[in-house]
């Protein structure tokens, strides 16, 4: 991911997670529009064909972006408390 220099990484991970989640809202309603469209029995069979090529697009953009919303995101550390004398095999 490209940065400017003064942007402490945080702020980018957090910037970036924003962006791809915001991408996300409108490919929802486009998702949702041609799912209905490849489901309606009243439109044309090219209609229907070029909506479920439309919903498996959006439904690999969304994967996409969820992997990267992950990817941006910290992850969260696990902390535990340990004995200072515990033993070693």
């Amino acid at each position: 991911m490209v940065r400017p220099r003064n942007l402490p990484e945080p702020l980018g991970n957090l910037a970036a997670a924003g962006l791809a989640h915001e991408t996300r809202n409108p490919l929802g309603i486009i998702l949702g529009l041609a799912q209905r469209l490849s489901d309606d029995s009243n439109a044309d069979a090219q209609s229907r064909k070029v909506a479920e090529q439309i919903v498996d697009a959006a439904d690999m953009a969304t994967e996409r972006l969820s992997d990267f919303i992950t990817f941006a995101r910290p992850p969260v550390p696990d902390v535990c408390a340990v004995s200072a004398r515990a033993r070693r095999h």
